[in-house]
């Protein structure tokens, strides 16, 4: 008896999180197609996208092709809003995030004495994968100075 109680608390949960519900989890209206279509930008914090156009967050350094010309975002107070910012220079390069790009990895390196992010992506119909780098030595810390926990960007 006790068996089929947990595989049904198993089902269920597994339903939830498929959903994108669970419980203690804020859950969000996913933007609808016609929404997609219109601007990679949909499905970004609002936040960091008002942030980008108000030039509050901005991009500098090179086009992120190496090390050396690694972009640098400029303005971000904490790893999350850092990391949207770059998911979202990435979507303005090259689209709208799982229709003309997906995210195969992104991996936090140390060189030379400075912090990157190492961000691989898949663009639509091209081969080899695109390699990103991220230059975020003026960042690390800050999370730590304000209790935030580093993680995936709130896309």
């Amino acid at each position: 008896m006790s068996y089929k109680k947990n595989l049904a608390a198993v089902v269920w949960i597994v339903a939830l999180i498929s959903q994108g519900i669970f419980i203690g989890c804020a859950t969000r209206q996913l933007p609808s197609k016609k929404e997609i279509a219109v601007s990679p930008e949909v499905g970004f914090p609002p936040e960091v996208v008002a942030k980008v156009n108000a030039g509050k967050i901005r991009f500098e350094g090179g086009d992120g092709s190496s090390y050396g010309s690694a972009a640098i975002v400029v303005g971000a107070t904490d790893s999350r809003e850092e990391a949207s910012a770059e998911y979202l220079w990435i979507a303005r390069k090259h689209g709208i995030q799982e229709r003309d790009w997906r995210p195969v990895q992104r991996s936090v390196l140390q060189r030379n004495g400075k912090q990157y992010d190492l961000l691989i992506i898949n663009v639509a119909g091209k081969w080899p994968a695109r390699t990103y780098y991220f230059d975020i030595t003026d960042l690390s810390g800050k999370d730590e100075d304000r209790g935030v926990a580093a993680g995936k960007p709130a896309r």
